[in-house]
C-alpha cells in the first residue's frame, strides 16, 4: 500500500515539477578540464580518449596535450605535427561533458561524472538531446577568446535557436562562464539576438587562487589524482586559459591571493595585484627560467610565458567592460563556506628561486568552494537590475554542477512559472528549518527539496538507483518516511513551479521573450 502511495505521488510531484519546462532550449558550457580530449598520431597509426583515462593518464597527457604556444595563431599546439587534439561531438556535444570516463565503472564513474547528473535531470523533465538540449565542449588548453572555441560555442546556440525558433538558455560551469563572457564581449548582438538566459556555476570571474598561483610553482594536477602535479605545470605554462585564469590586479580584492616564501636568506611576500601582478609574474619568471621537460627524446625549454602574461592582462581590460543587457536574465550561483586556498606559503626556505619548484607548500584558506576564493565567483560586475540574481550555496567547485541545491535553482530559473526571489528565499528559509530541525532532532528528516528530487530522479543518478538500507532494500518505516517527505515536497516545489507565488511586482517577476 506504502509503495503504491509512494507512485501515485511521484507521478503527482512529475506532473508539477515539469510544468512549462522545457520552456526554452538549453546549452551546457564546461569548464576547464571539463571535455574529453581525444587524440589522433599519425605517425603510430593510433587514436584514443586522452583525457580522461584511467589507464596511462600522466604518460598520455605529457605525451600529447603538451604544447607550445603559437603567437600568430593565438592557440597552442601540439610540439610535433604528426599529433591531433580532438573532441568528441556524439549525442549533440553532450557525450563529451557527460561523463569524463564513459568507460569507468562504479564507484569509479561517480568520479568522473560532471554534467551527467544534471543532463538526466534535464531530460527527465522533458528535454530531448538535439531538440532542445545541446552541449558547447571545447578545447580547454586554449584562451578564452579563441575563435576555434568561440566558433564550439556559436554553432551551439545557434544550432538550438534553429532547432526550436526560440532563445536559448546558456547554462556554464567555472572557465566555461568566461568562454561565454568573451563571447558576449567579442559577439555582443549575436548574444542578444539568440540568448534569452545565463546561468553560471562557480565562475571564477575574477580569477581563481592559490592552485592556480601554485600551478606556475610545484604545480597542481587539476583535481584528477592520477595526474602528476608536474605533468599538469608543464602544460600550463604554454596554455592561454591558465593565465586568464591568474587572480585579475585590476579587480579591488578584500584579500588579495598572494605567495610567500624566503629564497637565499631573503623574505618575501607577493600578491596578485601589487605591480599590476607584475610582481607575482617576475617571481614565476625567475623560478622557471631554468626549467626543461623531457618530452619524447626532446629537452624541451619551458620558461614562464611573458607574451601570455601581457595578453591576459589586456583581455582582463576587455572583460572587465562586459555587461549583460537589461532584457537578458543572469543567475550567478557561487559557493562560499568552504576551505579555499587563497595564499601559497613555502614551509622552508631555499636557496635559489629555482628551488621553488620542488619545495614543500601549505596554502592558507580563505572563503570559496575550494578552488575559487567566494568574492571573485561573486564578482561578476554585471551591476543589479530585475533581471540579475545571485544565490551563495555551499559545494566543492568541481561538484557544484551536481550539488542539489544547484539544480534546485537551475530548474526554478529555467521554469515558466516560477518566480526566482520567491523561491530562493523561500527555499534558504525552508533549508534553515531543517537545519535547526535536524540538529534538535539530532540527524532527522532530509531537506525536503533534496528528498523530493533524489526520489524522483534516483534511477538516473550515480548510485543506480539504490534507496533504503545498506542491502538496498527499503523498510516499511522508510517508505512511509519517504511518502510523507514527498507529499510535503510535491506541495513545496507545486507552489512555485505552477506560479501560485507570483507576486504582483514587476521586479520579481521574470521576463520571458516571445522569440
Amino acid at each position: 500500500m506504502a509503495a503504491s502511495r509512494c507512485i501515485l505521488l511521484l507521478l503527482v510531484c512529475y506532473v508539477a515539477l515539469s510544468q512549462g519546462l522545457p520552456t526554452r532550449p538549453v546549452v551546457l558550457v564546461p569548464g576547464v578540464g571539463g571535455t574529453i580530449l581525444n587524440f589522433r598520431d599519425n605517425n603510430l597509426q593510433t587514436s584514443g580518449r586522452l583525457w580522461v583515462t584511467m589507464r596511462g593518464q600522466d604518460q598520455l597527457f605529457s605525451q600529447y596535450l603538451w604544447g607550445k604556444y603559437d603567437k600568430d595563431l593565438d592557440v597552442m599546439k601540439p610540439y610535433y605535427d604528426h599529433v591531433e587534439v580532438t573532441i568528441p561531438t556524439e549525442n549533440f556535444g553532450l557525450a563529451a561533458i557527460s561523463n569524463l570516463d564513459p568507460d569507468a565503472d562504479w564507484p569509479v564513474s561517480t568520479y568522473t561524472a560532471y554534467f551527467e547528473r544534471l543532463i538526466n535531470r534535464l531530460k527527465t523533465f522533458g528535454y530531448v538531446p538535439g531538440k532542445t538540449l545541446f552541449a558547447a565542449p571545447y578545447d580547454w588548453r586554449q584562451s578564452n577568446a579563441c575563435e576555434e572555441n568561440l566558433h564550439r560555442l556559436r554553432t551551439a546556440i545557434e544550432t538550438a535557436f534553429n532547432a526550436t525558433q526560440k532563445k536559448v538558455s546558456l547554462i556554464s560551469h567555472s572557465m566555461g562562464g568566461l568562454l561565454v563572457r568573451s563571447y558576449l564581449h567579442k559577439y555582443n548582438d549575436e548574444f542578444n539576438r539568440y540568448v534569452e538566459q545565463w546561468a553560471t556555476v562557480a565562475t571564477p570571474f575574477q580569477g581563481a587562487g592559490g592552485k592556480v598561483l601554485n600551478e606556475f610553482l610545484t604545480g597542481y594536477n587539476l583535481g584528477n589524482r592520477l595526474l602528476k602535479p608536474e605533468t599538469a605545470r608543464a602544460l600550463c605554462i604554454n596554455s592561454p586559459p591558465v593565465y586568464e585564469l591568474l587572480p585579475n590586479p585590476l579587480f579591488n580584492w578584500s584579500t588579495a591571493p598572494y605567495v610567500k616564501g624566503c629564497v637565499n636568506g631573503t623574505d618575501f611576500n607577493i600578491d596578485a595585484v601589487t605591480g599590476g601582478g607584475r610582481d607575482l609574474a617576475k617571481l614565476f619568471s625567475l623560478s622557471l627560467r631554468n626549467y626543461t621537460v623531457k618530452h619524447m627524446s626532446d629537452e624541451i625549454a619551458q620558461p614562464f610565458n611573458d607574451l601570455l602574461f601581457d595578453l591576459q592582462l589586456q583581455r582582463k581590460q576587455q572583460w572587465d567592460t562586459v555587461k549583460v543587457s537589461e532584457n537578458i536574465r543572469f543567475l550567478n550561483i557561487y559557493s562560499k563556506g568552504k576551505p579555499t586556498p587563497i595564499g601559497v606559503e613555502f614551509q622552508k626556505g631555499v636557496q635559489s628561486y629555482q628551488d621553488l619548484l620542488f619545495a614543500s607548500v601549505k596554502y592558507i584558506l580563505g572563503d570559496g568552494d575550494e578552488t575559487v576564493p567566494v568574492e571573485s565567483a561573486a564578482g561578476d560586475r554585471f551591476g543589479d537590475s530585475s533581471n540579475i540574481h545571485r544565490v551563495a550555496v555551499s559545494c566543492e567547485h568541481q561538484g557544484c554542477v551536481n550539488a542539489e541545491d544547484v539544480i534546485h535553482y537551475i530548474l526554478c530559473f529555467e521554469s515558466e512559472g516560477c518566480v526566482l526571489p520567491d523561491f530562493i528565499k523561500q527555499y534558504q528559509l525552508q533549508q534553515q528549518q531543517r537545519s535547526q530541525q535536524r540538529s534538535q532532532q539530532d540527524g532527522g528528516e532530509e531537506d525536503v527539496a533534496a528528498t523530493l528530487l533524489s526520489a524522483l530522479f534516483t534511477n538516473n543518478d550515480s548510485d543506480n538507483g539504490r534507496t533504503g538500507n545498506d542491502n538496498g532494500v527499503s523498510t516499511a518505516d522508510e517508505e512511509v518516511q519517504q511518502t510523507e517527505a514527498i507529499a510535503e515536497a510535491a506541495t513545496f516545489f507545486g507552489k512555485f513551479l505552477r506560479g501560485l507565488s507570483n507576486t504582483d511586482g514587476d521586479s520579481n517577476r521574470p521576463i520571458v521573450s516571445d522569440a
